[in-house]
């Protein structure tokens, strides 16, 4: 009786509808990569915005290169030199249009609104969270 019951658990689990999906636990984070070309970076202070639809970073950079940044809940990074300067923004973006802002001593020298070509990631499978997307994008007068 046992190995006519081991024998036949094949085909009633073959007939089980199958109501959920496994999903492994792999992360990911959203990441944009905004790499500026400015001319004159080291002749006075910058304010950069950024409008992220969800979030608003916004960084003050002195002559010497330092940045001071209200992150908005990201993790910011911002690295580079000369006229080329890499802002670096990672957590809860979404695939959405940018408004990227430059003034140096209150006068603006970069006002412009752009959707990057965002990349979706769903690195446990399309039903399976979580979502992330990316993008890099190069902006500069």
């Amino acid at each position: 009786m046992r190995v006519s019951a081991l024998l036949c658990l094949p085909v009633l689990l073959a007939a089980c509808p199958v109501e959920s999906q496994l999903c492994t636990l792999i992360g990911c984070l959203s990441t944009l990569e905004l790499t500026l070309d400015l001319p004159g970076w080291e002749d006075g202070d910058t304010v950069l915005t950024v409008d992220v639809e969800r979030a608003v970073v916004r960084c003050t950079v002195s002559a010497t290169g330092e940045a001071t940044c209200d992150d908005d809940g990201l993790s910011v990074s911002f690295d580079g030199e000369g006229d080329r300067r890499v802002l670096e923004l990672q957590g809860h973006l979404v695939e959405a249009a940018i408004t990227v802002r430059a003034e140096r001593d209150g006068v603006g020298v970069l006002d412009t609104t752009t959707t990057p070509d965002w990349t979706v990631s769903q690195p446990n499978g399309p039903d399976c969270s979580p979502t992330c997307v990316s993008a890099a994008l190069t902006l500069g007068i």
